[in-house]
């Protein structure tokens, strides 16, 4: 199975996983503030990897966090952790020397399913040991994987690929399997996040039945009460939410978000972050070149770093409405609604806000933007 480590992504829509994960450190504070561990023993001083630097990468802010060099097959990164600290998701990469690639992940071995690499693990608390993974024979496009010898909680529920299950007509064989899920990880703060990502299959009931099942601890954190806030709201209202707040890129607070003048109304959502969200900008921009007078366009990312937004909108000078969901109900209202659980996500919408197409992913062709819109209103 190929995976980021090994291959680039060919995924045409970015998944929310990295987003959501930021919302683990978002609560669950601890009193301790022990430090996070990560040694590596390759026992040998002759691997790939030896007199290379080593960078603990934190995912979801692309930074490193820590570096080390390989001496005699040893490598050691730590981290203080503060006390909200929980878990979130981490990559080791080595600096290769190409100033056309300096950096390349590491992949590491999954326990659980033998062909599968993954490339981010989880940080938590206490020590986590590696080691060169057992029968790996190198390639070119991979030098050196990595096995966990002890999986902590976090990263088993990530490396098992857990899924909730659903059926439009829900058997009570699933919901049964659902919960005793729960049950099982009721402490991961990854399963409540893939809770979260698969709540749009769910009926809001069995939601509501899995949520309160997790730890007394969780539901302190922001994960949980954005399920929370999620479930309280109602969207009977066939027409784009009118009860929201976003940001302009002047900073200033708005609830007028679509132009009443224009017959239809194309509504973008993406991140800085989406490489396939940027990838669409261009179409876009045919897009409105040459139906700006007949569509009103407007794009709403829902970054949670307004300088990353800040930056990205400079960078690719987009002339249509622009503006930022925040981290609050009204994010929340929209992806009930729409639901964003991968981006980039386009919604077409008639005269008075009513929902007249929606698609995830970025595509070309027929399926671009551009021409899918076209054809659509051509047919309205």
């Amino acid at each position: 199975m190929e995976t980021s480590a090994t291959n680039p992504a060919r995924a045409k829509s970015w998944s929310l996983a990295l987003l959501l994960a930021l919302v683990i450190l978002g609560g669950c504070a601890k009193s301790t503030d022990d430090k996070v561990t990560i040694t590596g023993d390759l026992a040998t001083s002759d691997s790939f990897l030896e007199g290379k630097k080593l960078y603990l990468g934190n995912v979801h802010t692309r930074q490193f966090m820590d570096s080390a060099v390989v001496k005699n097959g040893k490598f050691a990164f730590s981290k203080s952790a503060v006390k909200e600290f929980r878990a979130f998701p981490s990559s080791i990469v080595y600096a290769t020397g190409n100033a056309k690639e300096p950096y390349r992940l590491i992949g590491i071995k999954n326990p659980y399913f033998d062909k599968t690499v993954e490339s981010i693990f989880y940080m938590m608390r206490g020590e986590m040991k590696f080691k060169a993974a057992p029968d790996f024979v190198a390639s070119k496009n991979e030098k050196v994987r990595l096995l966990i010898e002890k999986p902590n909680l976090e990263t088993e529920v990530a490396f098992k690929h857990l899924a909730f299950k659903a059926t439009p007509e829900q058997t009570e064989k699933n919901r049964t399997y659902n919960r005793d899920l729960v049950k099982k990880y009721s402490n991961s703060i990854e399963l409540l996040a893939l809770l979260n990502r698969s709540k749009s299959a769910l009926a809001e009931s069995e939601l509501a039945t899995l949520l309160a099942l997790f730890d007394e601890d969780l539901k302190t954190s922001h994960a949980h009460s954005s399920l929370v806030s999620y479930l309280k709201f109602a969207t009977t209202s066939p027409a784009f939410p009118s009860n929201i707040v976003l940001k302009k890129p002047d900073n200033s607070l708005t609830s007028s978000v679509l132009n009443s003048d224009k017959k239809h109304k194309l509504v973008v959502f993406w991140a800085s972050w989406c490489g396939p969200c940027r990838q669409e900008i261009p179409q876009i921009k045919t897009l409105e070149s040459k139906y700006k007078d007949k569509l009103n366009i407007v794009s709403i990312s829902i970054d949670d770093d307004e300088n990353a937004w800040q930056k990205a909108l400079e960078k690719e000078n987009m002339p249509w409405s622009q503006f930022l969901a925040l981290a609050d109900s009204s994010r929340i209202k929209l992806d009930k609604k729409y639901n964003l659980q991968s981006i980039p996500v386009w919604i077409l919408l008639d005269s008075e806000g009513k929902l007249v197409d929606r698609q995830v992913g970025y595509d070309t062709g027929k399926n671009s933007i551009d021409r899918k819109v076209v054809a659509r209103l051509a047919r309205l």
